[in-house]
């Protein structure tokens, strides 16, 4: 795939002119305001350097859209160093990394998980955007809309949309 065969349906997507809500689990960890003012998601599974193409990346396509990233992280063991390389990523290649969500985060949290919530900022310099309950994907997608908004901070999406001076050209 090249980008182009990549950003064109995306592009297209965004400019949608309704607000019909898409699923969850169909949205396509970029995101971007929609000029029909929705917040629109773009999934890079696996990691910002998954390759999308023989010489095309995730993170290649969150730059070609100049938008800011989400990371999604695991709550336990192995979080600290596999997010802050991420984020380390993410700056390096002159994005802007919004924040981090946490997914899958547990019913009953041990002291592991409990610590990273806490050592996620300080470490990547990034806020903790919200956390995703184990076993949300399996909601359908009315009701994991209906709790989607309960799971993030107040004013986390704020967070994504706000310029950062930083990255400005």
């Amino acid at each position: 795939a090249t980008l182009d065969d990549l950003l064109g349906p995306i592009r297209r997507w965004l400019d949608v002119a309704d607000d019909t809500a898409v699923a969850p689990a169909e949205q396509p960890t970029a995101a971007t305001a929609s000029p029909t003012g929705r917040l629109d998601l773009i999934e890079g599974a696996g990691g910002v350097l998954v390759r999308l193409g023989t010489d095309l990346t995730v993170l290649d396509l969150a730059r070609s859209l100049a938008a800011p990233v989400v990371v999604v992280a695991r709550a336990g063991l192995g979080t600290l160093s596999d997010t802050e390389l991420t984020v380390r990523a993410i700056d390096t290649a002159g994005l802007r990394c919004a924040g981090i969500v946490i997914g899958s985060w547990p019913y009953d949290p041990d002291l592991a998980e409990r610590c990273n919530l806490e050592d996620l900022p300080r470490l990547t310099g990034v806020p903790v955007l919200g956390r995703v309950p184990a076993g949300a994907g399996q909601l359908d997608p009315a009701e994991f809309t209906r709790h989607a908004s309960g799971w993030f901070a107040p004013g986390a999406l704020d967070a994504v949309l706000r310029p950062s001076a930083a990255h400005l050209p």
